[in-house]
């Protein structure tokens, strides 16, 4: 068993390496390869109601009002038959979240009139509120009184990223992309794993 020491990280690889402290710290720096073992804060994000509104189009045009609040605990979403919107909500919340929907069917984004979630980040709570008009939210993103304005998709995702960002203690990082080469990664990246 190896003994702990006090031996910094670029130390350690410079000493394995063989090349100069300086010239590992360089390479390091330019890699953007943290040298430092500080451990991030943990972070708590919560939904705690997710509200919108609407109107179906095609054979059945019903309209659609749903709210429902989230309590601590575990949530399901089941229903006895296929086409009930169990996806829908789910990939509704992850909009109001992402601020880009993923996965989320064109036909029932046309549906949307209203769409509101609240959560918490910790313990500060937070609303995304937008109307849908021909698919395109307009709305903003409230934290106390830190309001934040959007009315394009592009806005509505980049507004809820730099949010998530900034609240969550997350810094981007790049990765290769095959037929991309080196890009960089922020919150949608991050967000796949509320999947």
């Amino acid at each position: 068993m190896q003994a702990v020491t006090d031996v910094s990280f670029p130390d350690a690889v410079a000493e394995r390496s063989g090349h100069a402290v300086a010239d590992v710290t360089r390479v390091l720096a330019e890699a953007r390869v943290p040298t430092s073992d500080t451990v991030g804060a943990p972070h708590r994000l919560r939904v705690t109601r997710l509200a919108f509104t609407g109107k179906k189009a095609g054979l059945l045009t019903d309209d659609i009002d749903f709210d429902q609040e989230f309590s601590s605990g575990l949530w399901a979403l089941t229903s006895q038959r296929n086409d009930a919107g169990k996806t829908s909500i789910l990939e509704i919340i992850m909009w109001c979240l992402r601020g880009h929907p993923k996965k989320l069917q064109d036909d029932v984004r046309a549906w949307l009139h209203n769409v509101r979630l609240e959560g918490t980040v910790d313990d500060d709570p937070f609303i995304v509120e937008f109307d849908v008009t021909e698919g395109i939210p307009t709305g903003s993103l409230t934290c106390g009184t830190d309001v934040r304005p959007f009315a394009s998709d592009a806005a509505f995702a980049d507004t809820l990223s730099q949010f998530m960002m900034e609240r969550l203690g997350f810094d981007t990082f790049q990765l290769w992309v095959e037929g991309q080469g080196v890009a960089t990664h922020r919150w949608p990246s991050y967000s796949t794993v509320l999947y």
